[in-house]
């Protein structure tokens, strides 16, 4: 598993007046790790309106 596959974020919410801080894993969900967009906008090709 790569460094990237394994990222998680930082949550903070107010319950109450005490915060409540919460970490998840990183869902990627357009992109996987070492995958780019760009590659994938490349091979898509587009005809201009008539």
């Amino acid at each position: 598993v790569s460094e990237l596959a394994a990222s998680a974020f930082t949550s903070v919410r107010l319950a109450g007046d005490r915060p409540q801080v919460t970490s998840a894993k990183v869902a990627f969900t357009r992109v996987r790790p070492g995958d780019s967009l760009l590659d994938r906008a490349n091979s898509v090709t587009t005809t201009a309106p008539a």
